[in-house]
């Protein structure tokens, strides 16, 4: 102290230079805000998805709906789009349309070499003993072969599962498309008419059966997950859609961006509007507890030591962490709300002290008389945030070791900083408002009793209700409702025929192994994965058949057949025959060069590579962690199944954190149980005073999973941070209450009244700063609002009325005054 007295600005200096020195680099502290970032880091770097991100572009496309009444207008201002998107830096390719003719020409291609051979023996022999028949020096000695039949290479197409993918892609459901000659008389009808082509439809268009929704399906460089990248695509793809929405546009016009790009920039801009709104109320709720409680001089002693303590970890963050991840960035809120309660308990000790001490002394004697209870809150608190860090999910994971970290420099920074600051400010100062509470005499016995029990029912009430607490699976419940998603909301899905909107990736070294591994996959699931049967597996031999130049001699070999054949035929057999003639027209195989461009970038390696990555449609809704639980389980059995190829899908992140999330929760919170458990008896020294600390922590705990049970509000990835803070939140006042009420010689009730007024304005700072964000639009942030009031609530009461009782129902008499004071 006299170091301080001595010292004080050198001191105040020192300390509030370094906390200067981490503000300005608190911007070189990264935010990781993508959904892997919560993962293990050995399971994203390790994992099949760190093959994806290296070797495929992008498998989250941009849509540009455009839906109204007048499908003309649809399509034309679709073009539009498209000629404007093509031009952007970032696009990697854009389509309004799936040209197929290159395939429904070549469409003969996808049959087996044997089937073509089959029908080409077949054809000659009928064609060999029609010539015989009209020599005159031949003699047939057998009878004559049954004519083909007609829908022979219509159902040896059929047989083919790249041709029902192929088909499926440009919407044909019965195949229509791809082994007749309608592909071709309307391909010639549209594209031989210039106004047809400027106004009318294309096969292939991007567009609903009945034109009145249409798209421009656009692949960007940058990732999704990127969510200041995402915000900036959908601002400029929002205000390319106002620029090209016509001046006499009808009123039913909807012009609108879908994808991963809007969803997350969307859920970005929500939440932080929301934590903007809730932010600023709760920085006027903590302001107005504060000044409720203390005059305006002691805000220097509460905030310079905290903001101090907050600079010390980012200088130490903005060095040496890691990126943070999103849950992570709760850390600031966390450590305010609990870096607090040293500075608010060391004010309310020196304002309450009115002897006639000297300046030096009355710091002195708040150090010597809350010393032993700030050191043990320090330690158990910050031992109970380093339990986290032992998890899996590193969302906790990251955020225990960062708020254990914040937690012990903030104790350092208010023991090296109050001191000087009060003796530079004035300690003798009156520092807290006057506030006159009544003073009701010692409760019975019974009433005491009563209210142990009670707290006693409760603990017992939660721990039933603990297993009938349900977790929100629906991703989509947790996104707040814009007026965009209302009955309007486009369902653009069926202009994209063939696909689903969360892709799987297969990726491997060898096109031989990926194509060994898929066909496997069709052999283990005959009926495929979607639930309406339809092809799922689009691969690169799809596009360019293998062993095309022996498919190429069959069918060279089938139009001879068929042109010697042809005279000899009349009536249906002659008609049946002409109507393989369309087939035949095949002279050059589809190789990856003459693929359209969009087929190319879709099917390839960054480097160009083709041939190595297939996508796979699983079905299922990428916004219920159920669904991608199970795609992420059989994502790696396939991988074990076929270690040659890498199974992918950024989806089914969703399903591993969840279950890393519910894995980790029991295991992670009975650890810092046990870590406060043992950090209060190592320091404490006393099993009694350890139960008595922990007492309260349950039953605040035990009370807000009651209520979840009641109310049924879900456990999800949002409201689960509040049970660590309410651990640290809890034992931090029961702490005060224990070791500044327990003495050798009893319980000394004389300081309840000091210690009550601390701890209760310690704990409403760090309610209130969490319970604004239940007036968030978005529910996940509500619901964390909502069940922050009702535990940190809960800790609050169990803190100030039922560990009281319990002390008071095991002391036999009090050493002080028997009644608690304001």
């Amino acid at each position: 102290m006299r170091v301080c007295e001595r010292r004080a600005p050198l001191i105040l200096f020192v300390g509030l230079a370094v906390a200067v020195a981490g503000a300005a680099l608190f911007g070189r502290i990264q935010l990781d805000p993508q959904l892997e970032a919560l993962l293990p880091p050995d399971a994203v770097r390790d994992g099949a998805l760190a093959q994806a991100r290296e070797r495929y572009a992008s498998d989250a496309p941009l849509l540009l709906i455009v839906q109204s009444s007048d499908a003309a207008l649809n399509r034309r201002l679709t073009r539009e789009l498209l000629t404007e998107v093509e031009r952007w830096e970032e696009t990697l390719w854009a389509i309004d349309r799936r040209d197929p003719s290159l395939f429904s020409e070549r469409r003969l291609l996808f049959v087996d070499t044997e089937t073509l051979t089959s029908l080409a023996d077949d054809l000659e022999e009928i064609a060999r003993w029609e010539q015989c028949k009209a020599s005159p020096f031949c003699v047939n000695f057998e009878d004559r072969p049954d004519d083909p039949d007609p829908d022979a290479l219509r159902d040896a197409l059929l047989d083919q599962p790249e041709i029902r993918t192929l088909a499926g892609l440009f919407g044909a459901d019965d195949l229509d498309a791809l082994d007749s000659s309608d592909l071709r008389r309307a391909q010639e009808e549209v594209e031989g008419d210039a106004a047809a082509d400027a106004e009318g439809p294309r096969v292939g268009d991007l567009c609903r059966p009945d034109g009145e929704l249409c798209l421009v399906q656009a692949y960007l460089r940058g990732d999704p997950s990127d969510l200041t990248y995402a915000e900036d695509v959908a601002k400029h793809a929002t205000a390319l859609l106002e620029r090209v929405r016509p001046r006499d546009a009808p009123e039913d016009l909807v012009l609108r961006i879908r994808g991963r790009f809007d969803r997350l920039a969307r859920s970005r801009g929500e939440v932080s509007g929301d934590l903007a709104r809730t932010g600023g109320l709760a920085i006027l709720l903590v302001v107005f507890v504060l000044v409720f409680q203390f005059r305006w001089r002691a805000g220097a002693l509460l905030f310079v030591p905290l903001l101090a303590g907050a600079g010390w970890t980012a200088l130490l963050v903005a060095l040496f962490a890691p990126p943070i991840n999103i849950v992570s960035a709760a850390t600031l809120i966390v450590m305010a709300g609990i870096g607090i309660d040293f500075g608010v308990h060391l004010v309310t000790h020196l304002g309450k002290d009115t002897s006639e001490r000297s300046r030096t002394e009355r710091v002195r004697h708040a150090f010597e008389e809350l010393g032993p209870s700030l050191v043990m809150a320090a330690i158990t608190t910050a031992a109970c945030f380093g339990a986290l860090a032992t998890g899996r999910f590193a969302g906790f994971a990251q955020m225990g070791a960062l708020c254990a970290l914040a937690i012990v420099l903030t104790f350092v920074a208010f023991v090296t900083l109050f001191p000087p600051l009060a003796l530079l400010l004035g300690a003798e100062k009156r520092l807290l408002r006057d506030i006159s509470l009544p003073r009701p005499g010692p409760p019975a016995r019974g009433l005491v009793a009563a209210l142990a029990a009670l707290g006693v029912v409760l603990i017992g009430l939660g721990v039933f209700a603990l297993p009938r607490v349900e977790f929100e699976y629906d991703f989509s419940k947790l996104r707040a409702v814009s007026d965009e998603d209302g009955p309007r909301e486009v369902a653009h899905q069926d202009a994209l025929p063939g696909t689903t909107r969360s892709p799987s990736l297969a990726i491997a070294d060898d096109p031989a192994a990926l194509d060994r591994a898929l066909d496997g996959l069709r052999e283990r699931y005959p009926n495929g994965l979607l639930e309406d049967g339809r092809p799922w597996i689009l691969t690169p031999r799809a596009f360019v058949p293998p062993d095309q130049e022996a498919r190429l001699a069959a069918i060279a070999r089938l139009k001879a057949a068929v042109e010697d054949l042809e005279p000899h035929l009349e009536g249906d057999a002659a008609r049946d025959v002409a109507r393989w003639k369309p087939y035949l027209e095949v002279t050059e195989p589809i190789t990856t060069e003459s693929l359209p461009g969009w087929v190319r970038n879709l099917l390839s390696e960054r480097d160009g590579t083709f041939g190595t990555i297939a996508i796979l449609f699983e079905g299922g809704s990428a916004n219920d962690a159920r669904d991608m639980e199970r795609r992420a389980d059989r994502l790696r059995e396939w991988h074990e199944l076929y270690p040659d190829v890498w199974f992918a899908s950024q989806a089914a992140l969703l399903g591993d954190i969840v279950r890393t999330l519910r894995e980790d929760v029991p295991r992670v919170v009975g650890l810092a149980a046990l870590a406060l458990l043992l950090g209060t008896l190592f320091v404490g020294r006393s099993l009694k005073k350890t139960l008595l600390v922990a007492a309260p922590v349950v039953l605040a705990v035990a009370v807000a999973v009651t209520a979840m049970w009641l109310f049924t509000i879900e456990a999800h990835l949002y409201n689960v941070i509040i049970f660590p803070v309410a651990l640290g939140v809890g034992v931090d006042g029961a702490i005060y209450v224990v070791f500044r009420l327990m003495r050798r010689e009893g319980v000394a009730w004389s300081a309840y009244g000091i210690t009550a007024r601390a701890v209760l304005g310690s704990t409403l700072t760090t309610l209130v700063a969490f319970g604004a964000l239940s007036i968030s639009t978005n529910p996940g942030l509500a619901s964390l609002g909502v069940l922050a009031i009702v535990t940190l609530g809960a800790t609050l009461v169990a803190n100030l009325l039922w560990l009281p009782a319990l002390l008071r129902l095991g002391s036999a008499t009090p050493t002080a005054t028997a009644t608690p004071t304001s």
